[in-house]
């Protein structure tokens, strides 16, 4: 989602919750969703013709020229129906679309295309924080009529501050609405109940601590099994789709899909959200259980995601286990608490070293770690999170 938070970035905390509509919301709320691509492909339009037209004075048109022509887009009688859409909306569609070219100026992304109804991915619309209100366990935002409220349900967000980067997003079965808003709660500070922590991330466990404690992704094998089904399924419908499309040459996407081929695609998806929810929720509590110790300091080891997903083999274990994201949330939960957090760099061989004698060599693939030369004997997850604990001493 593109950022148009002009606060202070350090004092800001993402929420992202799940809206419970009726069908009648979900009505606005698709209608919202369309009616937002349609800007963002209008705006398109115009930028790309605007800028390789042939006349002397064709430019890039700026955040101000496009809020007059989206004025008088609107206002025309084609596009009365855009009124629907609040003007904030519609304005946001027009800054995002900016924002991608100013992205492809820079070269940190390619030429903005447009965007499909059919791609999962553009199912999305940004609405102004101003306008977002939360009453108990309902919200109010932009576009829906005055007491007209959504079901949010328990939530921790607090009412009555300033909401940025509100975006209303469904991802093929559940509706989300996802803002950030500053906390300016004073760092919590305690006395520390427990010594530093080193932590050492891996595959066998996902994490393990100096202390001994370890973390195992939780078991969704049954679910997995039924992903592998439900995904065939799909990929039947999807293969019967295609082969009439080239019977009757036609676009792969005219082709229309039947009831029970909704109902399938539309399962799966569930059973993918499902499962990473499950891994997400986790890894949240996971965090917070580390940070709860209220250790000195903690250690973290930096991997190298980027090169490790080229091993095919390996690949899907290691995008499930949310390296990156372990790494995010301990760092601005130690933030909070005003606790030390480290990232060892990369070079900083903790498996090899011994945590005894401090000597190093390869252990290959071994579970145990045996010192040729102290002949001291400890798990090898175990040894590379005492190393990242004693790496602190060393900064």
């Amino acid at each position: 989602m593109t950022s148009f938070c002009k606060a202070n970035q350090d004092d800001l905390l993402g929420f992202k919750i799940k809206l419970y509509p009726t069908e009648d919301q979900k009505v606005i709320l698709n209608k919202q969703i369309d009616m937002f691509r349609y800007v963002y492909n209008w705006a398109l339009e115009v930028e790309h013709n605007n800028y390789n037209d042939d006349k002397e004075n064709s430019h890039f048109l700026r955040q101000n020229e496009m809020f007059d022509l989206l004025k008088d887009m609107r206002n025309s009688e084609d596009h009365k129906w855009l009124k629907e859409l609040p003007l904030n909306t519609c304005r946001h569609a027009v800054l995002s679309l900016l924002k991608a070219f100013m992205d492809f100026f820079e070269r940190r992304n390619r030429y903005p295309k447009y965007k499909s109804r059919k791609d999962p991915t553009n199912k999305f619309f940004i609405l102004r924080g101003e306008r977002v209100r939360f009453f108990d366990q309902y919200v109010h935002i932009e576009g829906f009529a005055r007491g007209d409220s959504i079901l949010c349900k328990n939530h921790n967000i607090p009412k009555n501050a300033k909401y940025y980067n509100c975006m209303v997003s469904f991802d093929g079965y559940d509706y989300w609405l996802s803002l950030t808003t500053e906390i300016h709660e004073p760092m919590i500070f305690r006395m520390n109940t427990s010594d530093g922590l080193g932590i050492d991330l891996g595959l066998r466990k996902l994490a393990k601590l100096s202390n001994g404690t370890e973390y195992h992704l939780p078991n969704t094998d049954k679910l997995e099994k039924r992903r592998k089904r439900q995904a065939a399924r799909v990929a039947r419908d999807i293969k019967k789709r295609y082969d009439l499309a080239k019977q009757t040459r036609t676009k792969f996407e005219d082709i229309p899909m039947s009831n029970g081929m909704i109902k399938r695609a539309k399962e799966f998806r569930k059973t993918c959200n499902r499962m990473t929810n499950i891994r997400r929720t986790y890894i949240h509590t996971m965090t917070k259980q580390i940070v709860d110790l209220n250790p000195e300091f903690v250690v973290m080891e930096t991997l190298n995601v980027k090169g490790m997903l080229k091993n095919k083999y390996l690949a899907r274990k290691i995008s499930e286990s949310y390296f990156y994201d372990i790494g995010t949330q301990l760092k601005y939960k130690c933030k909070r608490r005003d606790i030390p957090f480290i990232k060892a760099p990369r070079n900083f061989a903790s498996t090899q070293i011994c945590s005894n004698c401090g000597e190093r060599h390869k252990v290959g693939t071994s579970e145990i770690y045996r010192c040729s030369y102290c002949g001291f004997v400890i798990d090898r997850d175990l040894n590379a999170a005492i190393n990242l604990k004693n790496y602190y001493s060393t900064i």
